[in-house]
């Protein structure tokens, strides 16, 4: 939706105190004529394609601090817009670091002025596609060690992931992997449906925050779908009476420790009730938990 000039707080103008050529090059900036008389209409129209300019952002462009100052003063100075002349010949200008008492009659300045106004929008208009090519640079190095456009690091995560069984992954694991090998050929759109399914949340709707909450949910993914496929490579030969785990255990003095281990089924099952006794024993702490019995197979891989 449009704004109307009826809805803006147009001033009447003392045009001599008013730099036309700021005006112009505004218009300029725009493509609007910039041969027009100056007045408050002129100055709404002048005005309105920032606004719609701003409305039309995603909401991450809307939201993110991966912008320079500058573009993100001039982005909040478009929200709060509401006076033509303000808008025109203080908020814009201040919010680049300028001021109008300097532009007048200083053609260097006025071009200079222009410049970083152009750069801001630039950043603004852009900050989508530079968040993509962030994304896709960072699942890239995490999966070939270098920077790959989409649609080459996309052939070398399906083929990582060819031979891994779906019927012997979890719900999670089976919608990472219906992503990872889906046959959408945009490019951007197979990244975008890639990183919800991943982290739920398409890269416009992204904060800040979802970058590296994202980044850690991606490589999580990738370390539980590799140890999948090193489980599957040894499952052919175990017996269906038998199951087999891969047990991995980090920590800061120990490191990491791995080790496949291979278990009856019938004895995971008369297990069950010291599974049950041991849960009741320590409660419902989580944390507590899971620190106990790190420490428990800790001490049995060392045995």
């Amino acid at each position: 939706m449009v704004k109307t000039p009826q809805k803006y707080n147009v001033k009447a103008f003392n045009l001599s105190e008013i730099n036309e050529e700021v005006f112009r090059k505004y218009r300029q900036l725009l493509d609007l004529d910039p041969t027009v008389g100056m007045g408050g209409e002129q100055y709404t129209a002048t005005v309105r394609p920032f606004l719609t300019f701003y409305r039309g952002l995603s909401p991450y462009a809307q939201a993110t601090r991966q912008i320079t100052v500058e573009a993100q003063n001039l982005r909040q100075a478009m929200k709060q817009a509401k006076d033509v002349e303000k808008a025109l010949f203080e908020d814009f200008p201040e919010a680049l670091h300028f001021r109008m008492e300097d532009l007048r009659g200083n053609e260097k300045k006025i071009e200079d002025y222009r410049d970083h106004l152009q750069a801001a929008i630039d950043q603004l208009k852009h900050a989508d596609r530079d968040l993509k090519d962030h994304i896709s640079g960072f699942i890239s190095q995490s999966i070939a060690h270098e920077d790959l456009t989409i649609d080459d690091w996309k052939a070398r995560l399906q083929n990582r992931y060819t031979d891994l069984p779906s019927h012997r992954l979890g719900p999670e694991q089976v919608r990472w992997l219906k992503r990872m090998q889906s046959t959408i050929e945009e490019p951007n759109a197979y990244l975008d449906s890639l990183v919800q399914g991943v982290c739920g949340k398409k890269l416009d709707k992204f904060t800040d925050e979802d970058i590296p909450r994202f980044q850690d949910q991606w490589k999580a993914a990738l370390h539980a779908l590799d140890n999948l496929v090193e489980v599957s490579e040894h499952a052919e030969s175990v017996p269906q009476d038998e199951e087999i785990f891969k047990v991995e255990l980090t920590s800061l003095g120990a490191g990491t420790q791995a080790e496949q281990i291979r278990v009856p089924k019938a004895r995971l099952a008369e297990a069950q009730g010291h599974v049950e006794k041991l849960k009741a024993a320590l409660g419902t702490d989580r944390d507590l938990l899971i620190a106990i019995l790190y420490k428990l197979l800790h001490e049995e891989h060392d045995k």
